[in-house]
């Protein structure tokens, strides 16, 4: 079996591919889009992706690849702790630095830290933590730094000049286990994740797309809605049910599924899985 995640090596999908991996073969991909495509092309048998950080909020191209894709599903997720680190070429001083490379989470995660530190540097994106430093190993100067894992100093022969640079001390990513054609949906779970596209935009439409689950006192932990990119305006909705392992919560949720198709309600189950927890 493989499984694919966001690289290259060191990322923090790799340290969590590599704890629940056991015999299987790892995979890394350059951007969460090309994960999904190696999925859903079978040129790996998993996936694995970031979904949601507590500090930067929800990885909006998790959640579209996600919806968009067909027989995309998610059977597991994983919740573990982040603590992000400044990674410099050996010899950098906190003062030399310019520039600094890292995923839009983990700069969204840190701005504290620079605000208070090193204000005036530049930011640039990369696909992922440890693809920002990679570009710091390989770029020639001094002036460059990027935020990544303890694990991507290893892997870079890169030094550590500051620790624990995260803006809240409780910073933490759900990763999700992705699989292709789910048959049927495993009962005893955490949760269940669906997208809805309410009937049309009138008052009171995503009242009456939610009303199913609130009179069956089914708990929504998130609802969040993502553009359908079809016209300005037009939004899916993105739902998460918690269900805690409880047979008569998960009837519960199939009745109120039910009542969204009798409404004409388009409904999609993006995953249905357990909640485990990692570091």
């Amino acid at each position: 079996m493989k499984i694919g995640y966001l690289g290259p090596n060191g990322s923090y999908s790799n340290i969590v591919a590599a704890s629940i991996a056991g015999n299987a073969e790892l995979a890394p991909f350059p951007s969460i889009s090309d994960v999904v495509e190696a999925l859903k092309t079978g040129l790996v048998d998993e996936a694995l992706i970031p979904g949601e950080n507590s500090t930067g909020g929800s990885v909006s191209e998790s959640i579209d690849f996600l919806n968009d894709g067909e027989n995309l599903f998610i059977f597991e997720e994983y919740i573990m702790p982040i603590h992000h680190n400044l990674l410099v070429k050996p010899g950098t001083k906190l003062e030399d630095i310019k520039n600094v490379y890292s995923h839009k989470q983990a700069l969204a995660q840190t701005r504290k830290f620079f605000s208070k530190n090193l204000p005036n540097v530049d930011i640039y994106e990369s696909m992922s933590t440890s693809k920002g430093a990679q570009t710091v190993a390989q770029v020639g100067t001094n002036e460059n730094a990027a935020i990544a894992s303890k694990m991507c100093a290893d892997e870079f022969g890169l030094e550590i000049i500051a620790e624990n640079i995260e803006d809240f001390k409780h910073n933490t990513t759900r990763f999700w286990r992705l699989k292709r054609n789910n048959e049927e949906l495993e009962r005893d779970v955490d949760k269940v994740t669906i997208s809805i596209v309410p009937p049309a935009n009138v008052p009171g439409s995503l009242v009456s797309s939610l009303a199913p689950f609130s009179w069956r006192r089914l708990d929504l932990t998130k609802i969040e809605s993502r553009p359908l990119r079809t016209r300005l305006g037009e939004y899916y909705f993105v739902l998460d049910i918690s269900l805690n392992r409880d047979e008569q919560k998960f009837e519960l949720m199939l009745n109120a599924l039910d009542e969204l198709a009798s409404l004409n309600i388009d409904t999609k189950i993006l995953g249905a899985y357990k909640i485990i927890s990692l570091g």
